[in-house]
């Protein structure tokens, strides 16, 4: 039996998503800080089931990149303007 190889995918391509207890891990935060951002309509959630809310990796990187003081980086203003 000949085997079939699997189309590659470039994880880079999907966004990545993350509880809210690891995307505290990652910026040094409480998890209950990400929930009142979310609730604050800083960043979104997303709800993938009655008990699993995700937070993307990504729009959080930007919101602490646009919210740094005295980054005046090209980065920094077009993440606060998405």
């Amino acid at each position: 039996m000949k085997a079939t190889k699997q189309p590659e995918t470039d994880s880079h391509d999907r966004p990545q998503f993350l509880k809210a207890r690891a995307i505290g891990r990652r910026f040094g935060v409480c998890p209950k800080t990400i929930f009142r951002l979310a609730d604050a309509g800083k960043i979104h959630r997303h709800k993938w089931s009655a008990r699993v809310v995700v937070f993307e990796v990504a729009e959080v990187e930007a919101f602490v990149a646009a919210s740094r003081i005295g980054d005046t980086s090209n980065a920094a203003k077009n993440a606060a303007t998405a």
